[in-house]
């Protein structure tokens, strides 16, 4: 019997990407962008286990690749329900709790994998939720049990604003971790991936501070850009588009319940 909860962080891309084409893989300083992110996942110190989550669709065959050439592991899921595909994940590798890492969260960090995990082993939290960190660097925790509450519950397979299951519904006990140490430069940069302009800045970033064998943390990062501040104006515009595309979400359907 294992002496604590069973932690894995998850991995969730897939190459349907619209806005940025196959962006996932799109190449930075000789290898997938993709790869870069596995690398800071995994160095994290509390989840035994890294998945990447991919869907069944022959377009991401290809991850499934990248992940069996990395050595993590990989599960294959619903098309469109990120939810349904990270409960499938999770119950197919035994994970009791884990970090979600989307994968146009590039610069995501282990420093804050492990402290989401941390606030679950403290608390045993359904949700955890980050607030301080910059679009890009983003992590969330989430409890099996209560994702299943959360599958079960919810009408649609859309998963566009899916934590708004978790902190929107009374379905889950949420605990907050608020992050101050970048104070409004997190809001004021985007390191996230999905236009033309994000893999210029992403890629101005690596080019600075990459170096094979040293991974920079998302306080090196941070640093850098408050030394060179024209950097963030690079796509400082897509902010907005990014606000306005989330108040566009469909509203939350639960089922027997008027949506929300």
């Amino acid at each position: 019997m294992r002496s604590r909860p069973g932690i894995g962080s998850l991995l969730v891309a897939r190459m349907g990407s619209t806005r940025l084409p196959g962006k996932v893989l799109r190449i930075v300083r000789g290898k997938p962008i993709v790869e870069h992110l596995i690398e800071r996942v995994r160095m994290a110190r509390l989840p035994e286990t890294v998945v990447l989550c991919t869907t069944t669709l022959p377009d991401d065959d290809v991850l499934e690749d990248v992940a069996r050439r990395t050595g993590i592991g990989c599960f294959r899921g619903h098309p469109t329900d990120v939810l349904d595909r990270c409960l499938s994940a999770a119950r197919a590798h035994d994970i009791d709790f884990f970090a979600i890492i989307e994968g146009d969260e590039v610069f995501c960090d282990a420093e804050f994998i492990d402290r989401v995990a941390e606030r679950f082993l403290k608390t045993s939290a359904d949700y955890v939720q980050v607030t301080g960190l910059p679009l890009g660097a983003y992590v969330e925790g989430i409890k099996t049990n209560a994702l299943e509450r959360v599958c079960e519950a919810k009408e649609s397979s859309d998963s566009d604003g899916w934590p708004r299951y978790f902190t929107q519904t009374g379905l889950c006990r949420v605990e907050s971790l608020h992050v101050q140490d970048f104070g409004d430069l997190a809001f004021e940069c985007r390191m996230t991936l999905d236009y033309p302009e994000d893999f210029a800045l992403i890629c101005a970033i690596y080019d600075e501070l990459y170096v094979p064998g040293r991974i920079p943390s998302i306080r090196d990062i941070m640093t850098f850009l408050r030394a060179n501040p024209n950097l963030c104006r690079t796509n400082h515009h897509l902010l907005a588009v990014y606000a306005d595309a989330c108040s566009r979400f469909a509203p939350i359907r639960l089922k027997g319940a008027p949506g929300r």
